[in-house]
């Protein structure tokens, strides 16, 4: 079936909705507090891939978030295809810090990369995920379930 369309005015009645949340203080002591009545969030994906940033546009949409996502091609600083834990979150981590370098208005850096873990003789293909706020400098971290190859 066939998507129906939200219409315009529709759009920006969410997205003043979204820009007048009230403050949330994050429980852990010295992050920032981010007023989300003052601007519409931004976000910077350290990739250019379609794929990775539908990801981000639908786990936005299925917490209920509404954040303007800008995509930039960044350098992991990892191999092409990283083998093993320690590799792939590096490259997750580049990524991230590249996206905010690359976008000064991005309020969230995001790095996804994949990579190959290997364990009891078996490989699995994962992402790992990491999320940088520009403002308190916290990380936050994410792994997908892994694929057995």
């Amino acid at each position: 079936l066939p998507k129906p369309k939200i219409s315009l005015t529709k759009a920006h009645k969410i997205a003043n909705l979204n820009r007048r949340r009230v403050k949330y203080t994050s429980p852990r002591q010295g992050d920032a507090k981010v007023n989300w009545r003052t601007e519409m969030k931004r976000i910077a994906v350290g990739s250019q891939s379609l794929i990775k940033r539908r990801a981000v546009n639908d786990a936005l949409k299925d917490i209920g978030i509404i954040m303007a996502v800008n995509s930039i091609d960044v350098p992991s600083g990892v191999n092409p295809q990283p083998v093993g834990m320690e590799e792939i979150l590096q490259g997750a981590k580049n990524r991230a810090l590249h996206a905010l370098e690359g976008d000064s208005e991005a309020h969230f850096g995001i790095g996804i990369e994949n990579g190959l873990l290997r364990v009891d003789g078996m490989t699995f293909d994962l992402a790992v995920i990491a999320i940088m706020h520009r403002d308190s400098n916290h990380w936050y971290f994410a792994t997908s379930p892994g694929i057995v190859l």
